[in-house]
């Protein structure tokens, strides 16, 4: 039943994963919102190798707001499918 319930979780995740995205924020517009000491940090964590982990930061800036759900909200999403 464990097995089940998290092959569910997956389920939905992928289902709430794949929403539409085209309201995402254009890359420009997720920068310009950055302060100075911000932008200076992600700029030094680049210059040190750690550029994949700024840029998935990066990224997530561009996804709008979401609502998210709460553990019973989530579980009783999972008991209908």
């Amino acid at each position: 039943m464990e097995i089940l319930k998290s092959a569910d979780a997956l389920a939905v995740a992928a289902e709430l994963s794949t929403a539409n995205t085209s309201d995402r924020v254009p890359m420009a517009v997720a920068l310009e919102q950055l302060s100075v000491s911000e932008m200076r940090a992600l700029l030094t964590r680049v210059a040190e190798g750690r550029g994949p982990g700024v840029m998935g930061e990066l990224k997530r800036l561009t996804f709008p707001q979401v609502q998210t759900f709460d553990s019973q909200a989530m579980l009783r999403r999972i008991e209908k499918l």
